[in-house]
């Protein structure tokens, strides 16, 4: 891999790998949705695509604040079956309120 590739692959690898959290955040940005959903392994890419679009919803006013997160997350939970998530997943995306 060429020097391009290198910083390429250490600069993707390394903003992915940050935990997401609202303990040090009060909102979480775009870039924060992003990192946070497509961190979870247990959603699927459909499922991450569908949790990522939900929250993204909720981006007004700078960012997606606690109390709308967790909105977003206790309709998703509603809708689980339907949604295809399991509960294991809903668990993994309230893990981030703490």
């Amino acid at each position: 891999m060429g020097l391009l590739g290198n910083w390429f692959a250490s600069a993707h690898s390394s903003g992915r790998s940050k935990k997401i959290s609202f303990k040090d955040k009060s909102k979480l940005n775009r870039r924060d949705v992003h990192d946070l959903v497509w961190s979870i392994s247990s959603l699927d890419t459909k499922e991450k695509k569908l949790v990522e679009d939900e929250l993204l919803k909720e981006l007004s006013g700078g960012g997606v604040e606690k109390w709308e997160y967790k909105e977003v997350i206790r309709q998703l939970s509603l809708k689980r079956v339907e949604f295809g998530l399991s509960e294991v997943d809903i668990s993994n995306l309230r893990k981030v309120l703490y």
